[in-house]
């Protein structure tokens, strides 16, 4: 074999090699915008999610103390200024657990409210400058599910060193490629979200919280119609809502003339009662689906650190359902302030 002949073939063997090296480089890119990009996606619907559920566990404790607020009404219209030492104790002991359920709530809405700035630092890991930020985001979030485990009179979920694992996040962002750095991320939110839903899933958890909800409901709505019979809340709001599909409101004596008409009354009554019915079926829906959420984001976090394709439809319903959750449990001021 002649020398020209040796160095074509050098040459040839050269461009394969560079040939290679480049088509590789290219997959590698795609691979790694791939990553980036559902990383941001799946940090999007995270925060959309996270604080759309906080704003639920805001307006649960909100109802919560609106039960309070009427029971202590009741109480004082039934017994009067000196109530008997047992009904006082009695009575002091309902505000005692509503103040435990209201810790429980104030700590599963920080952890939500964490989990959206988490989120949010998450989405923006395109930038290795951010790191620093996910890092600390995430540290916080593992303080906030270690607090719910407090309240909700359990240990702490996540041990000092899962916490002080964070550390290799930086690590990696200096030394490692960008798509390691999301994947470790990943990891360790993936494991708080863990922790925390197994600490709502706890049947005892579960059934302390949803129990006195439905107490409480149940004290709200007999306190609301004792209100109504006493003349003391006028259904006017209500019947406004009835009519206004049709442009239809209320007329000035409407409670008036509610009260007097005992079949109407009592039709009124039902209507009150089946609305209570409902709010606690959508209080229990709303924990339900927070539960859901969180076992789908665990699902498109483990998905995506074994570089597989993410489908965020699932949970952006789950989102778009717990708005309705929220929006239904709201009160509604609108036609109020419009008036």
């Amino acid at each position: 074999m002649n020398v020209n002949c040796v160095k074509r073939n050098k040459t040839w063997r050269l461009l394969h090699v560079l040939v290679s090296v480049l088509i590789a480089a290219v997959f590698l890119t795609g691979c790694s915008t791939l990553r980036v990009d559902s990383a941001r996606n799946l940090g999007d619907a995270g925060q959309q999610t996270a604080d759309t559920i906080a704003e639920n566990v805001f307006i649960s404790d909100a109802t919560c103390q609106q039960a309070i607020d009427v029971q202590t009404l009741i109480f004082y219209h039934d017994v009067g200024e000196e109530p008997p030492g047992d009904l006082e104790k009695k009575f002091e002991e309902l505000n005692s657990r509503y103040k435990a359920i209201h810790e429980e709530l104030k700590a599963r809405r920080l952890v939500f409210t964490q989990l959206s700035e988490t989120y949010r630092a998450f989405s923006e890991l395109t930038d290795n400058e951010s790191a620093a930020e996910t890092e600390a985001a995430i540290r916080k979030l593992g303080e906030a599910v270690n607090k719910y485990a407090e309240a909700a009179g359990k240990e702490a979920v996540l041990s000092g060193s899962a916490q002080r694992s964070l550390g290799t996040l930086g690590k990696l962002a200096v030394v490692e490629l960008k798509k390691k750095k999301i994947k470790q991320a990943s990891a360790l939110i993936r494991e708080r979200i863990s922790a925390f839903a197994k600490l709502l899933k706890d049947p005892l958890v579960k059934e302390q919280l949803l129990g006195f909800q439905a107490d409480l409901a149940a004290i709200k709505k007999d306190g609301v119609l004792t209100l109504w019979e006493t003349g003391i809340l006028d259904p006017s709001p209500m019947l406004d809502q009835i009519g206004a599909d049709i442009g239809l409101r209320a007329a000035p004596d409407a409670a008036l003339v509610a009260r007097q008409n005992k079949n109407l009354s009592y039709g009124l009554t039902k209507i009150i009662a089946s609305r209570f019915e409902n709010k606690m079926a959508l209080i229990k829906e709303s924990y339900e689906t927070s539960i859901s959420a969180m076992e789908e984001l665990i699902h498109e976090h483990e998905a995506l650190e074994k570089d597989g394709p993410l489908n965020l439809t699932r949970l952006i319903n789950i989102a778009a359902r717990q708005q309705h959750v929220t929006k239904s449990l709201a009160p509604d001021t609108n036609k109020e302030a419009a008036k």
